[in-house]
């Protein structure tokens, strides 16, 4: 018996995490000297986008 309050701030905090852990992949790569085309700059970037986008639709959902 899941509560749909405790599911929906758990699926906040990950997306949230992953938007995190995405900008310290961009960081990362850029600090240490790789391009915009660098494949840490593409995972974080990745990493930005799906964080943001399962928080739009929990918040979209309801």
């Amino acid at each position: 018996m899941s509560q749909p309050g405790v599911h929906r701030s758990t699926i906040r905090f990950l997306a949230g995490a992953m938007v995190l852990v995405g900008i310290a992949l961009v960081v990362r790569a850029i600090t240490s000297g790789g391009g915009v085309l660098s494949v840490g700059v593409l995972m974080g970037v990745l990493f930005v986008a799906a964080g943001l986008g399962r928080y739009w639709l929990t918040v979209r959902g309801g």
